[in-house]
């Protein structure tokens, strides 16, 4: 992922401040970025995400014979990677629109809203921590559903229970995932951001609001960065 995350961050700084440029090219342009940044929230989510999948999986291996154990893994994640696919779609179009719809002579206003871009994202995680909401969405995370195993109910179930826990998956953690898209699928911060989001499904209950002062103080130190170009 090193490879695509890094042209990625490239492209996307062209686009921010190409702004000035003619409007058919930077059209052309934040075409290109936006079907990559789809490809790179996809490897995103599989990186990130299906470490989390420990439990549902283990779940849907044993409703199943050894002989389709896999296959319904499959189908579960396929059913899984949908909910998030049509969120990456939203987040993706939302940081296409707003260079877009930047004036040029407003280049340096656009330039300096995308630096502060993830300070209000890692912000809003904190919140959504915070709030009774998150908790519920975390109880849903442990829910589980009968499952048949013959024929195509067996494939509709897998694909059901994915779907459902894709759902709460992306009710618990779009705040975070958010807030790598703001900036830029930077690397080192995927992977801070996973060993804190499996810190808490490991060690932490429902009910504990730790993980949000982590998310509080990634967006104090993006301020910083922000506020004195570091």
């Amino acid at each position: 992922m090193l490879w695509p995350a890094s042209e990625h961050t490239q492209s996307l700084h062209g686009c921010h401040h190409g702004c000035g440029d003619s409007l058919s090219g930077m059209e052309s342009q934040a075409s290109a970025v936006f079907f990559t940044g789809i490809w790179h929230w996809t490897l995103m989510i599989v990186a990130m995400m299906f470490p989390l999948l420990k439990e549902p999986l283990a779940y849907t291996l044993s409703r199943y014979p050894s002989h389709q154990g896999y296959k319904a893994m499959v189908w579960f994640l396929l059913g899984y990677c949908t909910p998030w696919l049509i969120l990456g779609l939203l987040l993706q179009a939302l940081m296409m629109l707003l260079p877009l719809l930047m004036p040029s002579e407003e280049n340096s206003f656009a330039v300096e809203l995308y630096t502060f871009l993830p300070v209000a994202g890692f912000a809003i995680a904190a919140s959504w921590v915070w709030s009774p909401w998150r908790r519920r969405a975390s109880q849903a995370c442990s829910r589980t559903i009968p499952m048949r195993i013959q024929g195509w109910y067996a494939v509709r179930d897998c694909l059901h229970y994915g779907h459902l826990s894709g759902i709460a998956c992306v009710r618990n953690c779009w705040p975070p995932m958010m807030a790598l898209v703001m900036a830029q699928h930077n690397m080192l911060l995927m992977f801070i951001v996973t060993l804190l989001l499996i810190y808490e499904r490991t060690f932490l209950t429902y009910k504990s609001h730790t993980l949000g002062y982590a998310w509080a103080c990634l967006a104090v130190v993006f301020f910083v960065q922000a506020t004195t170009n570091i």
